[in-house]
């Protein structure tokens, strides 16, 4: 399966605990998903996407993610999120992939702030290394 990554999983360091791979962005491209902004509910660590038009969100794309990457992502992300099929932007060419991403489960709520991954490296990195390596422990 090819999936677009918008939030933690651009920090090399949880790639690397949750796919249990020493170089975490290898096989990733980047790529930009159009019409959508990154947001953060106040006083939550993770992004989500919601709909905005006038907006974009640059990730990573990882393709053809073999089974049992698949279930750890799945693992990793919980009910939380669910997979939508997204259209994304690849550079240089400007080329067009149709693939999957992780959006909101359930009802969005009404407030909520830009997520950056700078911010969450400075804030909130270190916290959320703790539950990923226990994920990683519980996966295995």
């Amino acid at each position: 399966m090819d999936v677009f990554f918008y939030g933690a999983f651009l920090d090399q360091d949880i790639l690397k605990i949750v796919f249990c791979e020493p170089e975490g962005r290898e096989g990733m491209a980047e790529a930009t998903l159009h019409g959508y902004r990154r947001v953060c509910v106040p006083g939550e660590t993770y992004p989500y996407l919601i709909p905005f038009p006038a907006s974009s969100v640059d990730g990573l794309v990882r393709l053809a993610l073999d089974e049992t990457a698949m279930a750890r992502l799945l693992h990793f992300e919980g009910s939380d999120y669910r997979l939508a099929p997204v259209t994304v932007e690849h550079a240089p060419k400007a080329t067009h992939t149709t693939l999957m991403a992780f959006l909101r489960a359930g009802r969005q709520p009404p407030v909520f702030r830009p997520w950056h991954i700078d911010r969450w490296r400075r804030f909130q990195k270190r916290p959320a290394l703790t539950p990923a390596r226990a994920h990683k422990k519980r996966y295995r």
